[in-house]
């Protein structure tokens, strides 16, 4: 009878996922996307060579959030501190993240994750990423 129970409990806690795409090569959808989904960051547009684009592929249920980003236009973002957790696999490109003197460069081929209550400055540069959020 507890495994019945059990299992009952652990059906009530699954949630639906929810999955949505983005494509574009227009810099005013990329900064929208990117606020929508890292509320608090400011947006400073640095270089769009000619076909630059950015996709992210979006998987989320509950309070767990996977993206898939690639971004062939070169951004940099000031944030608000994140009060949640948000791991990322960098698989192209490079991301810098500073806070005051330190600097931190993210390769392709690293894993890192992005500090608890610290705003960043942080420039993304060709990136391809995997993120993993807990929101």
């Amino acid at each position: 009878m507890e495994l019945v129970d059990d299992m009952a409990q652990e059906a009530e806690s699954v949630h639906a996922v929810h999955r949505f795409q983005v494509s574009t090569q227009q810099e005013s959808q990329t900064e929208e996307f990117i606020r929508q989904m890292f509320v608090g960051n400011r947006l400073r547009f640095l270089s769009a060579p000619a076909g630059a684009s950015f996709s992210a592929d979006v998987a989320q249920a509950g309070e767990l959030a996977v993206s898939r980003m690639r971004s062939s236009v070169d951004y940099s973002a000031r944030t608000d501190p994140f009060d949640h957790f948000l791991f990322f696999s960098m698989g192209h490109g490079r991301l810098k993240m500073r806070n005051g003197r330190q600097e931190s460069l993210v390769a392709s081929g690293d894993v890192s994750f992005y500090p608890l209550d610290v705003p960043l400055e942080m420039d993304m540069l060709d990136i391809g990423a995997l993120v993993v959020s807990r929101n």
